[in-house]
């Protein structure tokens, strides 16, 4: 059952957006309404085909399911969707349907160019102007700290971009994802295809595969280094990779559950799946105060370091978003998170950790906008205890220096080098 292999041309990647936004203001048609938004009339697209043919009678057995209308993920009531279940996908052009949606979220996510370098990026939701940088500080850089203990539910104006992959016409259970993500294809062209299970529906990302993972195993290998610098050749090392999310091997493009990915969230209509760009986990982790994962295999823990670019995918305040609802979700064990994101001719970067409350975070250090050609003084200094969090303080591997520092001026040069 392979829902995704190639993608069709000459259709506008927009359409079935623009035409469930119609639906939600009350345009729905008489045929469809309850079950799915009409897509547009579009002569000669193989989209709008598919769409109109899912739509004309064969949504019956997706709403049939009284098992799966039980085990539904939203708690968000919307007629303009169809319930995916196992018995909907065994219908061929129902798949075809889902198919063709996939690639529609590939296209339109591949043509997302967010390296400009337009003003209000660099804002946070709910953040108060800065107060003056510390003295000795790059005046771009701040190391105030700043809180964000509430979990936010999805935000619609994310879901209902276009932009940011969600398959908005679709809604399923995190069963059902796990088998329509086993067949969804890992590149496309020149970029890395990554899904993900938020909230009930599928999302799609796609990211330029060269630069992405250039900086990404730059920072690993330094990371590494710092804190496995005790222990030179085959011994075990006392930090462990868990998996990036641009490493394919045979088994990472079968499986939809990886070593890589995580689950976040319990409640119901708040809940996914999450593939880091790279995370980390101290050998010597114990349970507690780490935590195993949710609906994962015992002993299965939770990555305790996750790093995440953003290159012309996705947005800085996305990028925050994220971390907030998903990394630090009061069901996970993650602690530190160090996000960067790339521009065309900027960069911007912030680490976070875990807030006292148990959930949401703190950003501990943060960028405005950095210049990719002009040097820069600033490091971004994470202390031993949120490095080695969840180790007993006699088991912390001597390093290098206390405090894991990292240049952003290196940084700034591992991009360059990549872009």
């Amino acid at each position: 059952m392979d829902y995704i292999t190639t993608g069709p041309s000459g259709f506008d990647p927009t359409a079935l957006y623009f035409a469930l936004l119609r639906a939600k203001q009350g345009a729905t048609s008489p045929s469809t309404q309850g079950t799915c938004a009409s897509p547009p009339s579009q002569q000669g697209s193989d989209l709008s085909k598919g769409s109109r043919s899912a739509s004309s009678g064969s949504m019956s057995a997706a709403s049939s399911s009284s098992a799966s209308e039980s085990n539904f993920e939203s708690e968000v009531e919307t007629e303009n969707f169809v319930r995916v279940t196992l018995d909907w996908l065994a219908i061929g052009r129902n798949k075809t349907s889902l198919r063709k949606a996939i690639i529609n979220a590939i296209h339109t996510t591949s043509r997302f160019d967010d390296d400009t370098d337009d003003g209000g990026e660099d804002d946070l939701d709910g953040a108060t102007e800065m107060d003056s940088p510390e003295s000795g500080l790059d005046p771009k850089a701040t190391s105030k700290q700043w809180d964000f203990p509430d979990i936010d539910a999805l935000p619609m104006e994310i879901l209902n971009d276009p932009r940011n992959g969600y398959l908005v016409e679709f809604r399923m259970t995190m069963d059902v994802y796990q088998e329509i993500a086993r067949n969804i294809q890992a590149r496309y062209k020149d970029f890395v295809v990554f899904h993900e299970f938020d909230s009930g529906y599928l999302r799609i990302r796609t990211v330029p595969a060269q630069p992405h993972e250039i900086v990404i195993d730059a920072l690993r290998e330094l990371f590494f280094e710092f804190c496995n610098s005790s222990t030179p050749g085959a011994q075990a090392k006392p930090m462990q990779g868990l998996g990036s999310a641009g490493i394919f091997t045979d088994r990472v493009i079968r499986s939809a559950a990886n070593d890589q990915d995580y689950n976040w969230g319990v409640r119901r209509g708040s809940r996914g799946t999450k593939r880091p760009d790279a995370s980390f986990k101290p050998r010597r982790l114990t349970v507690p105060p780490a935590k195993n994962q949710v609906r994962m295999a015992l002993n299965r823990m939770y990555p305790t370091i996750v790093f995440e670019v953003a290159h012309k995918n996705e947005s800085y305040r996305r990028l925050v978003t994220d971390a907030r609802r998903k990394a630090f979700a009061g069901s996970t064990s993650i602690h530190v998170l160090l996000g960067v994101k790339i521009y065309e001719r900027h960069f911007q970067c912030f680490w976070a950790k875990r807030h006292r409350s148990g959930q949401g975070m703190s950003i501990m250090q943060r960028t405005d906008k950095l210049p990719l050609r002009t040097p820069t003084q600033i490091t971004f200094s994470i202390p031993q205890q949120d490095i080695w969090w969840g180790v007993a303080a006699q088991a912390i591997p001597l390093t290098t220096t206390p405090n894991y520092a990292l240049s952003l001026d290196w940084l700034r040069q591992r991009i360059n080098e990549a872009i």
